[in-house]
């Protein structure tokens, strides 16, 4: 059995064991129903509570994650975000219902450019009519931009 780190080993897996304001707690208990920017500081469990929201421990929702930090070309949104939410996954959308819902994560959002920034509104406008929910994670939300933000 591989060892883990300390934090990943004791990281919360489900939203039952995840510790957060009852206010937060219930704004987030019925799942992710609109785009959301996650913001804070460090170690706060942002990315937590993200990954347990778009089902990465649970594997019962189709999804996405992309550090932003490291995935900051506006060719990404050409070819991998748009792959994702336009095309059809095995396992995710051959029984789909017309409420199920794709997500995309985009974490450390803060490190996309402005250009980035600008080109994604596109995205979230198209994709978000046709049950897509983004999810941004950011430890400055003065770096998001205000078209991001009113999406």
């Amino acid at each position: 059995m591989k060892e883990l780190l300390l934090n990943e080993k004791w990281r919360p897996k489900s939203f039952e064991d995840i510790i957060l304001l009852p206010r937060i707690r219930k704004i987030f208990e019925n799942g992710i129903k609109q785009n959301v920017i996650l913001y804070g500081h460090y170690g706060t469990g942002k990315t937590t509570l993200a990954r347990i929201l778009i089902g990465k421990y649970s594997k019962d929702k189709a999804y996405m994650e992309l550090n932003s930090s490291f995935y900051t070309s506006i060719d990404v949104l050409r070819t991998k975000i748009d792959d994702f939410c336009s095309k059809v996954y095995m396992g995710f959308d051959v029984d789909a219902k017309a409420d199920d819902i794709k997500y995309v994560f985009l974490d450390e959002f803060e490190r996309t450019s402005t250009q980035y920034q600008d080109a994604l509104k596109a995205y979230i406008e198209e994709y978000s009519a046709k049950n897509v929910r983004f999810i941004f994670n950011t430890n400055h939300i003065n770096k998001i931009s205000d078209g991001i933000k009113s999406r």
